[in-house]
């Protein structure tokens, strides 16, 4: 199955795009599973993950009126800071510097 489809190559193309310590901000998913618990990423991780990304779909993700009401600033600003240990590409890294500036003076609230 890893050789058909090349899974892990694919995993590897994500590896800078989360902050190297993700786990510690997973948040469990009410599935109702019996035998295995769920996490699913932050919502402030998803969105620096989809900044990183650079892509016109997921900044038009990250401007949802849902995202931005689900969005913990000072959060976000911690999961920014951490993604400078899961850089691969300085380059890259910069321009999510950049993206995520531009985020955060268009989106974020005067009072947060």
């Amino acid at each position: 199955l890893m050789e058909k489809y090349d899974l892990s190559a694919r995993v590897t193309a994500f590896e800078d795009q989360f902050a190297y310590n993700v786990d510690e901000r997973l948040v469990p998913l009410n599935v109702g599973t019996k035998a295995v618990e769920c996490y699913a990423a932050s919502v402030e991780d998803i969105v620096a993950s989809k900044l990183y990304s650079n892509r016109p779909t997921d900044a038009a993700d990250v401007h949802r009126p849902e995202v931005l009401a689900a969005l913990n600033w000072d959060r976000l600003a911690e999961v920014v800071a951490d993604m400078e240990g899961s850089k691969l590409i300085g380059r890259r890294h910069r321009q999510f510097l950049d993206n995520y500036d531009s985020y955060r003076k268009e989106c974020e609230p005067c009072d947060a």
